[in-house]
């Protein structure tokens, strides 16, 4: 496999990560593994300004009675169907049941699937909820 240059998420480089379209100006690759995600232009970009939706962080917990912690990512990548990925995994739904909420916001769903890469189970990376498939911007690496 060829060296990509991948690079994690940075602020500074905010507008680079976006084509005049709106959409992801570089293939999307898993944190860990570099298994691409997202091939370029295949997801648009939309702000996630007030924190709607937060993902726990990666890794697990210390005290299983203790809910994991969660981040809010500046903004996501949101792809129309499941088949616009190249290599993800989906959880069960989690947070209904346990009155979890994975957001801030009453009007959204609690019961949600995270997003995980599918050949090493890193994640979450995104989330599924209610049809919508999101990728959070800093939770990936980008080929530049």
């Amino acid at each position: 496999m060829p060296d990509l240059n991948l690079k994690p998420f940075d602020a500074a480089l905010d507008g680079s990560y976006t084509n005049e379209d709106k959409k992801n100006a570089h293939s999307i690759h898993c944190p860990r593994c570099a298994c691409v995600i997202l091939r370029s232009s295949a997801a648009m970009r939309v702000e996630n300004n007030t924190g709607d939706i937060s993902l726990p962080l990666f890794g697990l917990h210390e005290n299983d009675n203790d809910p994991p912690q969660a981040a809010t990512s500046p903004f996501l990548w949101e792809v129309p169907t499941m088949m616009s990925f190249e290599n993800i995994g989906f959880s069960k739904p989690v947070g209904g049941a346990q009155g979890d909420k994975p957001h801030k916001d009453d009007s959204l769903p609690t019961d949600i699937r995270y997003l995980s890469c599918a050949d090493c189970d890193i994640g979450p990376v995104g989330a599924q909820i209610e049809g919508r498939f999101l990728v959070a911007a800093d939770r990936v690496r980008y080929a530049f």
